[in-house]
């Protein structure tokens, strides 16, 4: 009668279990290329894109977006004195 409920609640815990073992595979591999690079440096080499500046994904536009907004929430929070 609630086939649909069933449906749902296996979805949920199929997709539980296959990000545990994602996350657990993940791990594997990443302390596996951590102790490759600790044994063997010289098998991989780390070179920074042509332009890339480290700057992460904010720009300009975000900055500024970011700025106005906790301006305008602080201008707001002021307001109500709470």
């Amino acid at each position: 009668m609630n086939l649909s409920e069933e449906l749902r609640q296996d979805a949920d815990a199929g997709f539980q279990h296959a990000a545990t073992n994602l996350v657990t595979n993940l791990k594997t591999e990443l302390a596996a290329f951590q102790e490759r690079v600790r044994n063997r440096p010289e098998d991989v080499k780390i070179v920074a894109r042509p332009g890339y500046t480290g700057a992460g994904a904010l720009g300009v536009f975000e900055l500024l977006a970011l700025s106005l907004l906790g301006g305008a929430g602080w201008i707001a929070h002021r307001k109500t004195g709470k």
